[in-house]
């Protein structure tokens, strides 16, 4: 998305999310328990790269470092395995 200005591309993320989450993730499971948190790691992930979009290849590496940690932390609730 780098030739959209950010708040276009906030917008389109975030309907390409949420016919994701409308599409898949309700019909399969049907709660709606953790749409909030899909679509608030999915906006968490789109404003870190954005955001991160002219900046050199370590802070890169950096950021998609502390991703998987953030979520394993933010996300106490949700019953998944976090790489140790």
């Amino acid at each position: 998305m780098s030739g959209l200005p950010l708040p276009l591309g906030f917008l389109l993320n975030f309907f390409v999310a949420l016919l994701i989450i409308r599409g898949i993730y309700y019909p399969v499971r049907r709660s709606k328990e953790y749409v909030f948190t899909f679509l608030t790691l999915n906006t968490g992930v789109f404003l870190i790269s954005s955001l991160l979009g002219g900046v050199d290849l370590s802070a890169w590496a950096l950021a998609l470092a502390c991703l998987p940690f953030s979520r394993c932390f933010a996300t106490a609730r949700i019953p998944f395995r976090c790489a140790r």
